[in-house]
C-alpha cells in the first residue's frame, strides 16, 4: 500500500507543507508509505505549456496510477485553491482518481474560506474519477505559530483533526471501516447528508452568511 501526497505549495516552508508533514508521519507510524510531489519538482514551462513528454510529468502520472491514497493540500489564495495546484491537476489523465481514496486538505489564513474543499476541489476529484471521497481537512494557518528558533507549534486540536484524518485513510484501505467513508460528499455516489469540513463545530449552512459565500463560491 502507499500514498501519494501532492502539494499545492511552490514555497520551501509553506504552513501547507508542515501540516502534510504531520499527516505523513501520522501514516507512517501506522504502516503506510508515502511520498510527496509539488509544483517545485517540475520545470515551470512544462506545467504551464501542459507538455505530456516532460520526464517529470511522465513519471508524476505514474506514481499517481501506482498510489492507493492521493492525499492534495493546497493553501487558499482569493477563496480558491492554488494556481499551482490546478496546474498539477491538469497533468493528471481523464479519471486517473478512479478507485483512489482521495483527501483534500487546505490551509488559510482565517475560518472565511473553509468551504472551499468540498465546493472547489472535490467536484474536479470527482470529474476525474474519484469515487472515495473523504472527509476534508480544513486548517486555519494562524493557529500555527513559529518560535524564534523557526520551529512550528502546532496545536493539539489540530493534531487531533490529522490523527482523524490518517485514521479515515487507514479504515478506508480496510473495507470492514468502509463507514468512515464520506462516498456522499460532492462525488453524485449515494445520496446522504452533508458533512461539514473537520474542524467545524456545526454545519456552516445554519449561518445566512456562510450561505451567501457558498452560492458565490459555487458561481
Amino acid at each position: 500500500m502507499s500514498a501519494l501526497f501532492i502539494s499545492g505549495s511552490t514555497s520551501l516552508h509553506s504552513k501547507t507543507d508542515i501540516v502534510l508533514n504531520i499527516l505523513q508521519q501520522e501514516l507512517a507510524e501506522q504502516g503506510l508509505a508515502s511520498e510527496r510531489l509539488s509544483p517545485r519538482d517540475f520545470e515551470p514551462s512544462a506545467l504551464i505549456n501542459l507538455n505530456f513528454s516532460d520526464a517529470a510529468i511522465i513519471r508524476f502520472q505514474r506514481k499517481v496510477q501506482q498510489a492507493q491514497v492521493i492525499v492534495i493540500g493546497t493553501p487558499i489564495y482569493q477563496a480558491s485553491f492554488s494556481g499551482s495546484l490546478k496546474l498539477l491537476l491538469d497533468v493528471i489523465p481523464e479519471r486517473g482518481l478512479h478507485h483512489k481514496i482521495v483527501l483534500a486538505l487546505a490551509t488559510a489564513g482565517s475560518d472565511s474560506h473553509l468551504l472551499v474543499p468540498d465546493y472547489t476541489l472535490k467536484p474536479i476529484f470527482s470529474a476525474l474519477g474519484a469515487t472515495h471521497l473523504l472527509r476534508s481537512l480544513y486548517v486555519n494557518s494562524r493557529e500555527i505559530t513559529v518560535t524564534p528558533n523557526g520551529e512550528y507549534l502546532i496545536p493539539d486540536p489540530i493534531r487531533a483533526r490529522l490523527q482523524d484524518s490518517a485514521a479515515q485513510i487507514i479504515a478506508a484501505l480496510n473495507p470492514e471501516h468502509s463507514a468512515h467513508l464520506d462516498p456522499g460528499g460532492l462525488t453524485g455516489s449515494r445520496a446522504e447528508p452533508w458533512q461539514p469540513a473537520v474542524g467545524l463545530n456545526k454545519p456552516p449552512t445554519h449561518n445566512p452568511t456562510v450561505q451567501l459565500q457558498t452560492v458565490a463560491l459555487q458561481r
